[in-house]
Formats: C-alpha cells, sequence, structure tokens
C-alpha cells in the first residue's frame, strides 16, 4: 500500500502542471517582461537587454515543452498572454515616444489582439488541439510552419524594438552613413510589415469558419 501510495504521489508531483519546465520558462519570461517596462522610459539598454530575454525564451519554452513531453492546454494559454501582453506593451511605449502615429500602434495593438483571439477562438471551437495545426487555409497553414513562423515574429519583435531603441541612439555607423541600430529596423522592416499583413489574414479567415460553423449547426437544428 505504501509502495503504490509512493508511486501516486510521484506521478501527481510529474503531472503538476504549474511546474512543468516550460511553464516555468514561462513564469520567467512575465517577470523579465514586467521588470523591462519598469525601465522602458529611462533605461533603454537595459530595457532591450530584458524585452530581448523575455523574446528569446518564447521559442525555448515550445522546444522545452516538446523534448520533457510537458505540452498543456495551460502553458499554450500562458504563453500566448505573455506574447500579447509584452507586444502590446511595446507599442504602448512607442505610442509614447511617437505620438504623431498613435493611429498606427493602435491598430497594430488592434489588429494583434483580435486576430489571435478569432484564430483561437475558431480552432477551439471547431475540435483543433492547436491554433498553430489543422488551418484549411494554404496561407495560414504556411504561415504556421514553424521556420516561417518564427522569421515573422522575431522580426516583427525586432522591428518594434528597433522603433524603440533608434528613438535614444542610431549606433555606430556601419553602413551607407546609417548607425547599427538603424539598419537592425530597416532590415527587420519588410518582415515585421508582412506578420501584420498575416495578422489580418488570420482574422479574415477565422470569422470565415466562424460563420460556416453557425451554418452548420443552423442546418444540423433545422
Amino acid at each position: 500500500t505504501s509502495i503504490t501510495g509512493a508511486k501516486m504521489a510521484s506521478k501527481s508531483e510529474n503531472n503538476n502542471v504549474y511546474l512543468f519546465i516550460p511553464n516555468l520558462i514561462g513564469y520567467f519570461r512575465v517577470i523579465t517582461m514586467i521588470l523591462s517596462f519598469l525601465v522602458a522610459f529611462d533605461r533603454p539598454y537595459l530595457f532591450f537587454g530584458l524585452y530581448f530575454v523575455s523574446a528569446f525564451l518564447d521559442a525555448l519554452d515550445g522546444h522545452a515543452a516538446r523534448y520533457f513531453d510537458q505540452c498543456s492546454s495551460y502553458g499554450a494559454v500562458l504563453d500566448m498572454v505573455t506574447d500579447r501582453c509584452s507586444t502590446t506593451g511595446l507599442i504602448l511605449v512607442l505610442s509614447h515616444f511617437y505620438p504623431r502615429y498613435t493611429l498606427i500602434w493602435m491598430a497594430s495593438i488592434l489588429i494583434d489582439l483580435t486576430s489571435h483571439y478569432a484564430h483561437l477562438y475558431s480552432s477551439l471551437s471547431s475540435g483543433r488541439t492547436s491554433h498553430k495545426s489543422g488551418n484549411e487555409n494554404r496561407i495560414l497553414a504556411l504561415y504556421y510552419s514553424k521556420p516561417i513562423l518564427f522569421s515573422l515574429c522575431a522580426s516583427n519583435e525586432a522591428m518594434f524594438l528597433g522603433f524603440y531603441i533608434v528613438y535614444f541612439t542610431s549606433g555606430m555607423p556601419i553602413f551607407a552613413g546609417l548607425g547599427i541600430w538603424e539598419v537592425f529596423l530597416y532590415a527587420s522592416i519588410p518582415l515585421g510589415i508582412f506578420k501584420q499583413f498575416m495578422n489580418v489574414v488570420q482574422l479574415w479567415q477565422a470569422f470565415v469558419d466562424i460563420a460556416e460553423m453557425d451554418k452548420l449547426n443552423r442546418l444540423k437544428n433545422e
């Protein structure tokens, strides 16, 4: 009996979702994100470093979840919420430094939040276990392939970070009179803008899918 109890206790500990390694990484992401925003307005390099660490860990937690066989809905939601909060926070900081472009920053936030929420709702309602898989839209299926998704998300974050750091300094000149941070910004803009376009595609497809599910449900009830 004692052996059985010990096995059950061990199994319970192994299934403690709160302490899964990828989720511990997620908690650290939240901490570094909060610390970065506390210094965002007067310590640009410290902010850049902290925010970069949080963004880098975003690429690490998924690998950890698969490696340790600790994928969970809790972790997936924690990851997405942290992503949306960090990007939204950074754009709000940019709206402070670049008030002339407030409408652009507002549009970026609204498209980001609504597209991800609508796509997640559509995915769960259709019975898919992940919003990143099972996309019938070929463009979205290609978008959610790992190399492309990583490149676009990284470029999107780099673009916003570039706007942030260029406000304070252009950096050491390295090409055609442009500073290193200006080159960093300009190099990330094309894919960063394309990521915004994909958010619109994702939002449109989500509403199409939800409308189709409503149609099917009504036909079933007739």
